[in-house]
């Protein structure tokens, strides 16, 4: 498992359990039972494999 992976499954896991607790202080987690992280995460992970692939073959 690479660095960038346990990132994203550490970020994850910190959502959930935001998620989970009920009296969050961060209104962007309740907004639209969480649309931003759901929408976020794919662009993000792609974003930072693709910079990666930059750094490592260019």
């Amino acid at each position: 498992m690479t660095l960038r992976t346990a990132i994203f499954i550490f970020l994850i896991a910190v959502n959930a359990l935001m998620l989970i607790k009920q009296n969050s202080s961060l209104a962007i987690l309740q907004y639209r039972d969480n649309l931003p992280a759901k929408l976020l995460y794919w662009p993000s992970l792609l974003g930072v494999l693709l910079a990666l692939t930059i750094l490592v073959f260019f």
